[in-house]
């Protein structure tokens, strides 16, 4: 019992730190280029940046998006969030299995992230029969990277991922994230 309120406490310490230990650096900035919409984060355990992409033009089964901002640090050590804002105008996380995708439902989304491209294609549910999706399925890519601040034994990337989990968000849904780094969405 001893044990469980001590691990209960530190647990709410850090808690109470991930929620107070962040401030705003500024006004968001100006929009980008070439569909792109970067936009400044917070301070404190992450320096958060969207970049927003108009695909609706795009069609096929595979899609890359040049992102020179995904450089090997980044790679290596920051979290990388995906997502696809379809026609149907839902904000599915990427990748994905059984993602509804503008007329088709049981959608796997696959996604390859290498030094500056997002890549991701879809395939029909369970299988590598690559689905052909036409233009207008899919309105818009929006990619979040979380710099790590982490010194720990686990890599950036899990870092943030468990800060974000133990602060009670979850990562598949593109609202909280942007509202737990108060951002626009």
């Amino acid at each position: 019992m001893k044990t469980a309120m001590k691990y209960l406490g530190l647990v709410i310490a850090v808690i109470a730190l991930t929620f107070t230990s962040c401030t705003k650096d500024g006004e968001i900035g100006p929009a980008g280029q070439d569909g792109i919409d970067g936009t400044n984060g917070e301070d404190g355990n992450a320096n958060v940046r969207v970049f927003k992409y108009d695909i609706s033009q795009s069609t096929g089964g595979s899609f890359t998006q040049e992102i020179p901002e995904i450089t090997a640090d980044v790679l290596e050590n920051d979290l990388i969030l995906g997502y696809l804002r379809t026609n149907i105008r839902e904000n599915s996380p990427i990748p994905a299995t059984r993602a509804r995708i503008g007329g088709f439902t049981d959608v796997d989304v696959a996604v390859n992230i290498e030094i500056g491209k997002y890549s991701f294609s879809f395939f029909r549910e369970s299988s590598s029969t690559l689905l052909l999706l036409p233009k207008g399925s899919m309105e818009e890519l929006k990619i979040i990277i979380a710099k790590s601040s982490s010194i720990s034994a686990k890599t950036g990337e899990e870092n943030m991922r468990s800060l974000l989990k133990n602060a009670g968000v979850d990562i598949n849904d593109y609202h909280a994230v942007m509202d737990y780094y108060g951002l626009e969405y």
